[in-house]
């Protein structure tokens, strides 16, 4: 055997090796998986999704919002996206009527009732707060995770069923964490917002 063989097979061998790995990182990160053991719904799941002992202040105040937004009387919401998926969010009303709007978008695998700890500081502050479940995630329909380019398109259709539903001189404050941060800051470039 000589010497372009052996490049030929070393060159091979690596080639399927990047593609595999390709393939398992798709896999892991964009297409949508079973999350129950990933994620908190407060339909199925015991709402201590972290646990208590040990914690770090971070994770008990995590812990303590997801369990305080997940017993709020909240108004669940549906819409079909651009590409025909059902997506779902709940919106909690303030205590006092305003024109102010907390919108909470979550992160990479996670659900809008793990985002309690943030929409529980806005409600907090005379906010109405809404959370949605972004595509391939919690109880929206989806495949594919977008990483926050396909969700954009989604929020801009949820600011405007909002704005429809609240009056359109409501005042939206956009918050997201991880994949949420990117989706918010992709929305923020919008001409259209």
């Amino acid at each position: 055997m000589g010497t372009v063989e052996i490049l030929l097979i070393i060159f091979g061998a690596f080639l399927v090796y990047i593609v595999t790995i390709a393939v398992l990182v798709l896999r892991i990160a964009i297409v949508r998986t079973d999350m129950r053991d990933w994620n908190f719904d407060p339909e199925k799941d015991d709402p201590e999704i972290f646990p208590a002992s040990g914690s770090s202040p971070y994770r008990t105040n995590s812990r303590e919002g997801n369990i305080w937004w997940n017993s709020q009387k909240l108004e669940r919401l549906t819409l079909i996206s651009f590409d025909g998926l059902c997506l779902v969010g709940n919106l909690l009303y303030a205590k006092k009527k305003t024109d102010r709007l907390a919108f909470v978008v979550h992160g990479h695998r996670c659900v809008s009732g793990e985002m309690g700890f943030i929409s529980r500081m806005y409600y907090e502050m005379g906010y109405n707060v809404f959370c949605a479940d972004q595509r391939a995630h919690g109880k929206s329909e989806g495949r594919y995770i977008g990483m926050g380019w396909l969700e954009r398109h989604d929020m801009n259709d949820w600011i405007e069923l909002l704005l429809n539903k609240l009056g359109p001189k409501t005042e939206i404050v956009l918050h997201g964490i991880s994949m949420g941060a990117a989706t918010v800051m992709m929305m923020s470039g919008a001409k259209d917002l």
